[in-house]
């Protein structure tokens, strides 16, 4: 169940979602700097309130940033145009095949797309998601049996998914891990930290003292690394700051 509200808090606009979560969870969303924020169900105005002014400064901060960044125009997936693939950046090149369709990297430097003549947007964009996701299914078995040995923990399950606000995701009780799609597009040290993050997870539930102890012992660059994470997402994990 989902119990939405407006609350102002000086002069700004924001969309309170009360819902059975334990922590709470702020966005901005684009392209007009929405602010939702995602509470406990029982938490009381007053406190929802005065986490949201303790945070006003980064809120002005990614707004402005959202709200002046030039809009970067849709991809249209043809010859030219720039993607990445774990953090390097490729120039995309489209060749006609009237069967046959896919992708592969060609001289560490470019992106090819088989795909017909006739194919629109969707399907180029849907090759390439499933390029993406075989790239990053083949990383993550690797990474995955080192950091479960140095953890100490062991997943029953993992997944990738598109997700639109978090990097990852983690089910304590059935030890399952979902990783973003995107992580494909980033650099391998957000990977591992977003790896890393779900795995500590699984010997601390919250993000308290005891998580961050955790990570500063496995991982000890992670703030670094989230760092880079948060120039790409504009959810802001207030647990985490």
């Amino acid at each position: 169940m989902k119990i939405s509200s407006l609350l102002i808090v000086d002069d700004l606009e924001i969309v309170v979602e009360r819902k059975a979560i334990k922590n709470i969870n702020l966005a901005i969303y684009p392209p007009d700097g929405r602010v939702r924020v995602s509470v406990p169900m029982q938490l009381s105005e007053v406190h929802i309130r005065s986490a949201i002014i303790a945070r006003l400064p980064w809120i002005r901060q990614k707004k402005a940033l959202l709200l002046g960044k030039p809009q970067l125009p849709d991809k249209k997936f043809v010859s030219g145009e720039e993607h990445f693939l774990f953090g390097k950046k490729l120039a995309l090149r489209v060749i006609c095949r009237d069967r046959w369709s896919g992708a592969y990297v060609q001289d560490d430097t470019t992106l090819v797309l088989l795909v017909q003549a006739d194919a629109p947007v969707e399907k180029k964009y849907a090759i390439l998601n499933d390029w993406y996701r075989e790239q990053l299914s083949e990383r993550i078995p690797g990474l995955l049996r080192h950091w479960e040995q140095v953890v100490g923990v062991e997943v029953s399950e993992w997944r990738i998914k598109r997700m639109r606000t978090r990097w990852g995701t983690c089910n304590i009780t059935q030890k399952r891990i979902w990783l973003n799609l995107e992580l494909a597009k980033m650099s391998p040290e957000c990977l591992e930290y977003v790896l890393v993050h779900e795995l500590v997870h699984l010997l601390e539930r919250y993000h308290n003292r005891r998580f961050w102890n955790f990570m500063d012992v496995f991982l000890p660059t992670w703030r670094e690394i989230r760092h880079m994470l948060k120039q790409e997402s504009i959810v802001h994990p207030f647990a985490s700051s």
